[in-house]
């Protein structure tokens, strides 16, 4: 087969550069119009980075072309496979275990993850600082003002991705609490059944300031998927959240809010709902 060739190299200076969302903005702006431009219909494209950030330019690409696949060789294996054994080092005459676990201990867990793992994560968290977060041991329901369960929605019954719900408030005082978190593995006419009974249950508690988010993937298949939902929850206030970008992106508020950054709790377009 005929492959156009077409070689370039993208200058970055690490973990500075990737966390600015202005360079990883130029970034794709440069190859979307400059590189990707001078491919023809036939041609071919490796990308050999390390993966500071989950927006980077191969976080994109997956969130933009499902056919994009991914080679990963972690420093330390995470899964079994015919060649290695969880937590087998990858090259052990060159970088034994005991010299790659003495490099994570320098290291924060986001450096680690991206140099040595190829895992990127959302900096400030593995992922949530959950010793950020407050349990309280009761509910004041006439200090809530608005209510919101938004929903993340799969459709493979006993594997797969998770379907999950939390149900969210916004206080007087300004701060954001999550009453309940509902997931499960369901069939897509099993989570049908599912979001209406927690819509039911909802609103006995929430009275009438509450909303219903559902995430609507891009594409016209997420669209029918979220207005399938919105019909089956004709009685109720619903709205679609048309998300763009990666999950562990759109999950970088929440971390900011926890470590006690922002105020802003879940995702921007939820806080903007409880507003």
């Amino acid at each position: 087969m005929d492959c156009t060739s077409v070689s370039s190299t993208i200058q970055s200076k690490g973990r500075a550069e990737a966390s600015s969302k202005q360079i990883r903005d130029s970034t794709w702006e440069w190859f979307t119009n400059d590189f990707r431009s001078r491919f023809a219909a036939n041609g071919a494209l490796l990308i050999i980075m390390t993966r500071w950030h989950t927006d980077d330019l191969v976080g994109r690409l997956i969130a933009q072309d499902s056919t994009v696949q991914v080679v990963r060789y972690p420093a330390i294996a995470e899964t079994a496979d015919a060649y290695r054994q969880v937590g087998d080092p990858l090259f052990p005459e060159l970088k034994p275990l005991d010299f790659l676990l003495a490099r994570r201990a320098e290291l924060t867990e986001a450096s680690w993850a991206s140099i040595y793992q190829q895992s990127p994560i959302v900096v400030g968290g593995g992922t949530f600082p959950i010793e950020k977060f407050q349990t309280l041991p009761s509910l004041d329901r006439t200090k809530i003002t608005n209510s919101v369960r938004n929903w993340d929605s799969a459709g493979t019954q006993n594997g797969g991705a998770y379907t999950a719900g939390v149900l969210m408030h916004k206080l007087k005082d300004g701060r954001f609490l999550i009453e309940h978190v509902v997931r499960g593995q369901w069939s897509a006419l099993d989570r049908e059944e599912h979001i209406k009974f927690w819509a039911k249950q909802d609103r006995v508690k929430c009275g009438y300031a509450y909303e219903i988010g559902i995430e609507q993937e891009p594409g016209s298949g997420g669209k029918e998927s979220a207005e399938n939902t919105i019909r089956n929850l004709a009685s109720y206030r619903v709205y679609a959240d048309k998300v763009t970008g990666s999950k562990e992106v759109r999950a970088e508020p929440l971390c900011g809010a926890g470590a006690g950054r922002q105020r802003v709790f879940g995702r921007r377009h939820l806080a903007r709902r409880l507003s």
